[in-house]
C-alpha cells in the first residue's frame, strides 16, 4: 500500500470514528442523531460501492488469468472488465 492509499484509508476510518463518536455523545445527551445517520449510512454506501467494484474488477482479472493459462478466448472477459473500468472512471 503506497502513502496516498494509506492516508485515504486512514481518513476514511477518521471520518466514522467521529461520526461515531458524535453520534454517541448526541444519543447519549438525548438529542436528535438523525443527521448523523443519515450521513453515516451515505458513506457506508460509498464505501461498500467500491468495495463491490473492486471485488468484480478483481473476479474478472482472475477469469482472465484463468483464460489465458488455459489458452482460451479472453475477448468476453476484456470486454467485461473494460466496462467496468469505463464505469469506475465516470464514463
Amino acid at each position: 500500500m503506497n502513502n496516498i492509499e494509506e492516508v485515504t484509508k486512514i481518513g476514511k476510518e477518521t471520518r466514522f470514528a467521529v461520526l461515531g463518536r458524535e453520534a454517541a455523545d448526541r444519543h447519549r445527551a438525548g438529542k436528535d442523531v438523525s443527521p448523523i445517520l443519515a450521513e453515516l449510512a451515505i458513506l457506508r454506501h460509498q464505501e461498500q460501492q467500491v468495495t463491490d467494484r473492486e471485488i468484480a474488477i478483481a473476479g474478472l482479472a482472475r477469469q482472465l488469468g484463468d483464460a489465458q493459462g488455459k489458452g482460451r478466448d479472453t475477448v468476453d472477459l476484456l470486454d467485461r472488465i473494460a466496462a467496468l473500468r469505463e464505469r469506475e472512471l465516470g464514463g
